[in-house]
């Protein structure tokens, strides 16, 4: 990594208050990119190119000032990032009186360059994670072949083993809080497979299926601060394991409403079933039932939800609905003459279950 000019200008600004003493931040090319004497902006400087060429600190004093023309007595440093030139710090004065500056100046610019570097690295590989989850996401079909290419080559992954997916979601944008959940992530000694953005409002982690993912997903709501509900999905095994894990985390949110805040797939097995009844089938069978309970009043389909919630036990739903017991088997029995389902037999319950989960109210 190269100092450059915004680079270099923002740690000159951060260095001044600090370091009482002028100073120059030079790029490769020996050419001064930010000083604390504006003056001196842009002109070459001839000891930071020599500084540059033989990769070593050059103190500039009385005895060979006239070899370096334009430059005044000082140190002039090299910075070096991962082992490249990345350029020269430069501090006028006595050298002997500066170069505890100038060192500590260096190592300032070379810990910032380094900074800088991971983060970029970070952001980097977070887009490269944000196209691939993408790519295996996609509503309609992928290509396994092309996606285990892509982690091994360009993500340096392999995606061998058992994964579970987290979905946050949330009515509040997730797409800036990559660095906080990051951050819980590394007190958690989790090491996900990725744990990144998707789209503006939801942010998706992978996780080792042997981790604790609802104490994690836990430690996040009381942590973070972040108002969100978090879905769980199954362990399912490699690249289809992950998209599957996802779209159940998904399910499980959207069958436990915005009252439940960590909703895990395992728990909705039973409406994970149902859901996979093809429409088709389900109308071919179902119509005409569907129908005569969607001609019910609200407070009689409110009711059989109610009383499947509570496992069709009568004193705990009437108890939930703040009504007598009489008054309960009195809309049953008003369903069952509405309707020709008698809810509490077991072949009429399924079908009410399944029925219910199509409708939306």
């Amino acid at each position: 990594m190269k100092l450059t000019q915004n680079l270099a200008s923002e740690i000159i600004g951060r260095l001044t208050p600090y370091i009482r003493v002028p100073m120059n931040l030079m790029d490769p090319s020996g050419r001064i990119v930010a000083s604390s004497d504006p003056a001196r902006h842009m002109q070459v400087h001839e000891g930071a190119i020599a500084v540059m060429e033989r990769g070593k600190d050059l103190v500039i004093d009385e005895g060979n000032l006239h070899e370096f023309p334009g430059t005044k007595k000082g140190v002039n440093l090299p910075i070096v990032h991962r082992g490249q030139m990345a350029g020269v710090v430069g501090l006028t004065g006595e050298p002997d009186e500066i170069m505890q500056a100038a060192g500590v100046t260096k190592a300032s610019v070379e810990i910032a360059l380094e900074q800088i570097y991971i983060q970029r690295q970070v952001f980097y590989q977070e887009r490269q994670w944000e196209n691939w989850l993408h790519q295996l996401l996609h509503p309609r079909e992928i290509d396994e072949a092309y996606l285990a290419e892509e982690a091994r080559y360009t993500l340096n992954t392999v995606m061998e083993g058992e994964w579970r997916v987290l979905v946050l979601q949330s009515d509040q944008s997730l797409s800036d809080k990559s660095g906080q959940l990051t951050a819980l992530l590394d007190q958690s000694d989790m090491k996900p497979l990725f744990a990144v953005p998707y789209r503006e409002y939801e942010f998706i982690i992978a996780l080792h299926a042997d981790h604790e993912s609802t104490a994690l997903a836990e430690k996040i709501l009381q942590q973070s601060g972040i108002h969100a509900r978090i879905g769980i999905g199954e362990r399912n095994n490699g690249i289809t394991g992950l998209r599957a894990s996802y779209f159940e985390a998904k399910q499980a949110l959207r069958f436990s409403g915005k009252d439940i805040s960590i909703a895990d797939s395992s728990d909705w097995v039973v409406e994970r079933l149902i859901d996979a009844i093809p429409d088709e089938a389900f109308g071919s069978i179902a119509l005409s039932y569907r129908k005569k309970l969607e001609t019910l009043e609200p407070v009689y389909i409110f009711t059989l939800r109610e009383l499947l919630a509570r496992n069709f036990k009568i004193k705990e739903t009437a108890d939930a609905l703040h009504i007598h017991r009489n008054t309960l088997n009195y809309r049953l029995a008003q369903i069952e003459e509405k309707t020709g389902l008698t809810p509490g037999e077991l072949k009429d319950t399924i079908l009410i279950a399944i029925i219910l989960h199509h409708i939306d109210y």
